[in-house]
């Protein structure tokens, strides 16, 4: 049974301005839940006001049941619109490292209509490859999103935000990631600082 990396983000003024109030209510809404292996949060660092929770699952079925019960009103009206929430399987991949980096990209994925993960997979690997020889890489986490199984989700680990922009330019990295870069239809990318929680 495979653990289950979940990504929420929200939006939230109140938890810009009173992280300890929202961190009370969302502690209160995990207490005693079975099933979280680990939990970490942080905020986007180029747009205020989003704020990412990663949460680590012993399985798809612990997720669901917690998801099966409605959070909330306390939590819920503290958010500035709905959660997003995506989760992939770990298949043994080992998050601590690069969830505990100071910087962690979150990158979503989907390939151009048409386009097929035998297509992609090889440039995928060797981009994988290449990053994680980079001296300020932290690992990096893969899977195809359970929600949007065409979308995939990459989560790397960096020194900084600079760090990581430097990388994309490094030698190597450029062509491999251009040459990917015309496959995917749509990216969205973004930096945040985690801590465990």
């Amino acid at each position: 049974m495979s653990n289950v990396l979940e990504t929420i983000w929200v939006k939230s003024a109140a938890y810009s301005t009173s992280p300890a109030e929202i961190d009370a209510l969302i502690n209160a809404e995990f207490a005693g839940v079975d099933g979280v292996v680990a939990k970490y949060k942080g905020s986007n660092v180029t747009v205020k006001d989003e704020h990412a929770f990663v949460i680590i699952w012993e399985s798809k079925e612990k997720f669901d049941a917690f998801f099966a019960k409605a959070p909330s009103g306390a939590l819920a009206s503290k958010l500035d619109g709905p959660p997003t929430i995506y989760s992939i399987p770990l298949a043994g991949a080992d998050y601590k490292k690069t969830l505990s980096a100071p910087i962690v990209s979150f990158s979503y994925s989907t390939p151009k209509e048409g386009v097929t993960t035998e297509t992609v997979a090889p440039l995928v690997e060797k981009l994988f490859s290449l990053q994680e020889s980079v001296k300020a890489s932290h690992g990096l986490i893969r899977g195809a999103l359970v929600e949007k199984p065409k979308t995939y989700l990459t989560l790397s680990g960096w020194e900084s935000s600079e760090a990581h922009h430097a990388s994309i330019t490094a030698e190597g990295v450029a062509p491999v990631l251009q040459e990917l870069r015309s496959y995917i239809g749509e990216q969205e990318v973004k930096d945040v600082k985690l801590t465990s929680f």
